[in-house]
């Protein structure tokens, strides 16, 4: 296996949580393993609600959480900000909320929608199937688990890059 060092690891965290990134993606992008991009992406992951979501996977939706709470707020803080200027008509007050204005505008420009990973959206759905029948239906679980077989997820995988 090969070794790498924290900033590599950190640049792969960012570009998945950050930039929205597929693990495939990532690896092109860093010349790091996609089975060492999984190991990573797992670390610190937990299951919720029966269904296990990768440590990547959480903080990427915390970070969104927290973009969009930031956004709201910038947002906010203009509008009180150009009431202010408006009321008291002072120029400082006025290139204050032109400059939130512009960092707003900017926050927007950046915010583009995640990409859709359908990997990873079959996969997540695919995990909860197997845990709903795990907790409620135990012999059917086994039946499936013992016909699961990784040829048929790999043949998934190239299907779905297949049509995008």
């Amino acid at each position: 296996m090969a070794e790498y060092d924290f900033s590599t690891k950190e640049r792969a965290e960012n570009l998945y949580i950050k930039s929205g990134l597929t693990i495939a993606e990532i690896a092109k992008e860093t010349g790091v393993s996609e089975k060492q991009l999984g190991r990573w992406a797992r670390e610190g992951g937990k299951k919720i609600d029966g269904i296990f979501y990768s440590g990547w996977r959480i903080r990427q939706k915390e970070y969104q959480e927290k973009k969009r709470t930031i956004d709201e707020n910038l947002f906010k803080a203009l509008e009180k900000l150009a009431i202010t200027a408006e009321k008291k008509a002072d120029t400082q007050s006025v290139y204050a909320a032109v400059q939130l204005y512009k960092l707003e505008a900017e926050s927007r420009q950046q915010a583009k929608p995640m990409p859709m990973d359908k990997t990873r959206v079959f996969m997540e759905i695919f995990e909860w199937i197997l845990n709903y029948y795990h907790k409620k239906k135990p012999k059917v679980f086994k039946l499936m688990t013992e016909n699961i077989k990784e040829e048929i997820l790999e043949d998934f995988k190239k299907w779905v890059q297949e049509r995008g």
